[in-house]
């Protein structure tokens, strides 16, 4: 039984070509589920391109991105920093990216571009005066 079956608003996968020669195939798994595949090699020169497909998979309906990096042959920090955009945004919308297939050393920047925990309303500060976050 194939997924567009058990999954009604499941699409079949597209390839986006990248300026860089790399290419992302989105594949929508569920009506807010997609899955980007990279393939290739992704660097700085990518990032809009990357930016701009990220976006329009929100603007689709997309609270929930998974970002596959493993088929990548090369992986820059474009993609992350594009999905750490993303990333915000959809954090504060109760969304959610995921990054696989991040090898070292940039799994670790990954985990330090995750957004600051949300701070209470109100909290003290040193001085003892009210800050607002």
């Amino acid at each position: 039984m194939s997924v567009a079956a058990i999954v009604p608003s499941a699409s079949p996968a597209v390839a986006h070509r990248m300026p860089g020669g790399g290419a992302v195939t989105e594949q929508w798994l569920g009506a807010h589920d997609v899955m980007l595949e990279v393939s290739g090699e992704l660097d700085l020169y990518d990032e809009p391109a990357l930016v701009d497909l990220l976006t329009a998979c929100i603007f689709g309906g997309a609270s929930r991105i998974t970002i596959d990096l493993r088929p990548g042959t090369f992986i820059g920090l474009a993609p992350l920093r594009a999905a750490s955009r993303v990333r915000r945004f959809l954090d504060r919308r109760d969304g959610e990216v995921e990054v696989r297939g991040l090898r070292r050393p940039l799994d670790r920047v990954w985990e330090a571009m995750a957004p600051p925990a949300r701070l209470p309303d109100r909290c003290t500060g040193r001085t003892g005066s009210p800050v607002v976050a």
